[in-house]
């Protein structure tokens, strides 16, 4: 098997503890999930997610409506939901059909190719290989194919004229990665600047943008000191509900999926497998 460059954009994580190319004793994983036990070997939970029928997953989804809801509280509308009197059925409505609308284009993309179901697999919205050296996780949205590929015939000529043989990966917009472009922060405030911070749980991304001096090279961050660094350190983009709720469908992988979720970056991952 020959050794090809892989690319992927995403959401991951760069400091995944692992133990060789295996997952290692970090706290926000069920290592069992992705490892396997001594008693079954190289089976694992997560063999049972890695080929899923779409209509079977469809179902789950639907049978799990507020579990997906609760947990994707950040990332779904919630925070522009009127105070109104009987409006909570209505807000629950629209994060159905925000849940909803991925599931009916990959069913119509099912129906276009004339089958009745068609395959999930895990690879299409985790991706990691331990095994080279590298400790990031990525996630995306299943139905976006096209976030990851391997290289062409350029692509590799590229990476060996400019010695590009390490992996790396690289942060992409705060704001998010198109079509998923969105607020930034969605975080708690650090407790040094809470007081500061109290209203500025979703920040705008131009507002992001001058707070911490990206908007222009020649503009400096209005933020200073530990407000900046705050706001540098303790953010990140809204997430894509497919993605939210794939990552739901093997929530056993993880020891708290909510909090685990504000870890996630936009990012580009390039490595070779």
């Amino acid at each position: 098997m020959g050794i090809r460059i892989k690319k992927i954009i995403g959401y991951g994580l760069k400091d995944i503890i692992t133990d060789d190319w295996r997952m290692g004793d970090d706290p926000r994983f069920n290592k069992e999930f992705w490892n396997g036990t001594e008693d079954d070997g190289d089976d694992n939970a997560m063999e049972r997610y890695y080929v899923t029928k779409f209509t079977d997953y469809e179902k789950w989804v639907k049978k799990n409506y507020d579990l997906i809801i609760d947990i994707a509280e950040n990332d779904l509308r919630r925070w522009q939901s009127p105070k109104k009197e009987g409006s909570e059925k209505k807000v629950r409505e629209d994060h159905i059909g925000e849940i909803e609308f991925p599931l009916s284009w990959m069913r119509d993309k099912i129906k276009e190719k004339g089958e009745k179901t068609s395959d999930i697999w895990i690879r299409d919205f985790c991706n990691y290989d331990f095994e080279f050296g590298t400790n990031v996780m990525m996630f995306k949205p299943p139905s976006y194919k096209d976030w990851y590929r391997s290289d062409d015939i350029i692509d590799y000529c590229e990476a060996n004229i400019n010695g590009d043989m390490e992996p790396y990966y690289k942060y992409l917009s705060p704001s998010g990665i198109y079509p998923h472009l969105g607020m930034v922060r969605f975080r708690e405030a650090s407790s040094e600047v809470a007081e500061v911070f109290a209203e500025k749980k979703h920040l705008m991304p131009a507002e992001y943008s001058m707070l911490t001096g990206r908007w222009s090279k020649s503009m400096e961050a209005e933020a200073k000191g530990e407000n900046l660094k705050d706001l540098e350190d303790n953010w990140r983009c809204q997430l894509p509900i497919e993605m939210i709720t794939a990552m739901a469908y093997i929530g056993e992988g993880f020891t708290d999926l909510k909090s685990f979720l504000n870890e996630l970056r936009p990012m580009l991952h390039v490595y070779w497998s």
